[in-house]
């Protein structure tokens, strides 16, 4: 998820190892207050920790896709580097020495919870590397999800502050608690909310004779913001289908929007390692698609002007909605394809009026989704 809820993560479960309340003597009471305050940073910083492979610099951006959420997430790694990285710092920090016990234990929670909620967004996480590059996920909460991260933020922020003392201390402990309760309970309830959505999918693919064409690729995955709706993708020979689905639909039929993928023109690069490394990676969820560039003036004559061929362009269909996906990447003409494909800038949609739309779909199951391209897109219904 977003680095925000994985630093609040890691801080939370770092600070609930630690006993909450202090000690009556003054100075043992001023120590303990230490103690909790420096179990939050450690926490802070480990649940942080594995997401700055993200700043390796990759020559090739296929690899900055890939590789990310890689040995930095793998659960085979990180119990080791947690023991390392409590070695290190308790040998520096005589805070660490005591409790060692708790420590070592939050040490291990702040780094395995990192990639464990990461394994229910859609990006996909090596959980088993290097026996596995497979990248796990489920897709049931959206990578930023206030109802996650707000709790955990209030709770270390109390934690940070209250005294150690008292009610008050014990009650900076239960909150900790009680918030990575609500995290894990809202993470179920993503799971519960997606198996409706699959469901429903599955139901009407079963009874409506329009969805004759056999399905290749299907991802049901939280829409933004919110596991109370879900954004699905179905992906058949030349074409993709889209679609949202609310809790709140009741029997309401899906309204489906077309899109159309020129699978023909993909054909040419079928077998190059670059493409198969993302269809892998998309897990079969991707579009091609011809763009021609744009026409460049010759330096020989002002009057001649030649047009490039049209490059093939694939995108990752998981992340994003029609027609922004986070990543899309140039592979260069059909017929000469790049050794090193190149990445199209983020295209993001406005904020604004896509908050408005999602909010008017969560509860109007006749909303239909806005077509972008009415050249490409067709309303199925």
């Amino acid at each position: 998820m977003d680095s925000l809820t994985q630093l609040v993560l890691g801080a939370a479960c770092l600070g609930a190892m630690m006993p909450s309340r202090a000690p009556d003597n003054g100075e043992a009471a001023t120590a303990h207050r230490v103690r909790l305050r420096r179990a939050l940073i450690y926490g802070a910083a480990l649940g942080t920790l594995p997401d700055l492979d993200a700043l390796i610099p990759f020559s090739d951006p296929l690899d900055s896709l890939i590789l990310h959420r890689s040995a930095s997430h793998s659960l085979l790694v990180l119990p080791w580097l947690g023991l390392l990285l409590f070695y290190l710092c308790q040998r520096f920090d005589p805070v660490l020495r005591q409790h060692s016990g708790r420590w070592i234990i939050g040490f291990q929670l702040a780094l395995l919870t990192h990639p464990l909620l990461d394994f229910f967004t859609n990006y996909g996480t090596q959980l088993l590397w290097p026996l596995s590059n497979y990248p796990f996920a489920t897709g049931s909460v959206f990578i930023i999800d206030p109802v996650v991260t707000l709790p955990l933020l209030l709770a270390c922020g109390y934690h940070w502050f209250a005294s150690p003392s008292g009610k008050e201390g014990s009650r900076s402990g239960t909150l900790l608690t009680c918030s990575l309760a609500w995290a894990c309970g809202y993470l179920g309830f993503g799971l519960a909310t997606q198996h409706h959505a699959e469901t429903r999918i599955a139901r009407e693919l079963r009874t409506q004779q329009k969805y004759e064409k056999p399905v290749l690729a299907q991802s049901v995955v939280a829409a933004p913001l919110s596991s109370l709706m879900h954004r699905a993708v179905l992906r058949r020979n030349g074409e993709y289908w889209e679609a949202y689905l609310s809790v709140f639909d009741g029997d309401a039929p899906l309204r489906w929007a077309r899109f159309y993928s020129d699978d023909q023109a993909c054909a040419a690069i079928e077998n190059t390692d670059n493409f198969q490394r993302l269809k892998q990676f998309s897990k079969g969820l991707y579009r091609c698609t011809l763009q021609p560039p744009l026409p460049e003036l010759q330096p020989a004559s002002e009057f001649t002007v030649s047009l490039a061929p049209p490059i093939l362009a694939v995108a990752d269909l998981r992340m994003g909605s029609e027609p922004h996906y986070v990543f899309e990447f140039d592979f260069g003409p059909p017929n000469a394809p790049h050794s090193v494909v190149k990445q199209h800038p983020m295209r993001r949609a406005d904020a604004a009026s896509s908050l408005s739309w999602l909010s008017k779909r969560m509860f109007d199951p006749s909303e239909a989704l806005p077509m972008p391209y009415s050249a490409l897109a067709a309303p199925v219904n």
